[in-house]
This record gives structure tokens, C-alpha cells and sequence, in this order.
């Protein structure tokens, strides 16, 4: 009911007035800037523009050299590589030789076989004792 009446109270359009005038004298203004441009700022944004290009230019130029030293390491790398690689193939090959299979140690001990009995495979190897 209170409701009612402030809503038709002779004293609200005065109170209203009177909190918005409140609202009114406290806002502050934005401040705004205003930029001109002329042509000092033309040359310096230029010159900025400049300095920025020309160290992008020498970052990527440091990027590139230092490309070049690496790829010369990696060669030498690579080279030192196949320079082992073909030596362990020499010493493959010089352990698989016929000559140093003939001179090794374990062909000399090896015994010719006099009694050689062949098995057929569809033949039993091992036969059962019955007796037992």
C-alpha cells in the first residue's frame, strides 16, 4: 500500500529532480585526446618504421649465417661418418675372408668326420624300449 502512495506522492517528481541534479554535478567528463597530425609526425612514424624493418632485417640475416656454419659442421660430421663407416666395412670384410676363416684357431681344431650316418626324415630318429 505504502508503494501506491510514494508512486502518486505529490513530492516525488521533486525528489527525482532532485537526486538526478545530484547524478548531474557529479559525472566527470571523459578526457579525450586529440592528435594531430602533421608532418613531424609523418617523419617520425617513418623513422620508427624504419629502425623496426632494419632489425627484422638483420635478425633474420644473423639467422640465415648462422645456417651456413652449421651446415658446414653437419658435412664434416657426415664425412667423419662414412670415413667410419667404411672402415668397419674393411674390417668386416676382413674377418669374413676365406684366408682368415682357413688361419683361425677353430678350424684347426676341428676333426674330419669318419663314420657319417644319414637320417631320413620320414624314418624314426629315436626308437622306445619296450622292455621297460
Amino acid at each position: 500500500m505504502s508503494q501506491l502512495l510514494l508512486t502518486r506522492s505529490p513530492y516525488r517528481q521533486e525528489f527525482m529532480n532532485s537526486s538526478m541534479r545530484r547524478f548531474r554535478r557529479t559525472r566527470v567528463t571523459p578526457i579525450k585526446w586529440q592528435l594531430q597530425f602533421g608532418p613531424m609526425t609523418l617523419i617520425v612514424g617513418l623513422i620508427i618504421l624504419a629502425v623496426m624493418m632494419s632489425i627484422l632485417y638483420l635478425m633474420h640475416f644473423n639467422q640465415v649465417a648462422t645456417k651456413g656454419y652449421d651446415l658446414v659442421r653437419l658435412e664434416a660430421d657426415r664425412q667423419q661418418l662414412l670415413d667410419h663407416n667404411q672402415l668397419s666395412n674393411r674390417s668386416i670384410d676382413q674377418v669374413k675372408s676365406m684366408d682368415s676363416i682357413l688361419k683361425s684357431n677353430r678350424i684347426g681344431r676341428m676333426v674330419k668326420a669318419n663314420n657319417i650316418t644319414f637320417v631320413r626324415g620320414d624314418s624314426a630318429i629315436a626308437k622306445a624300449d619296450a622292455g621297460s
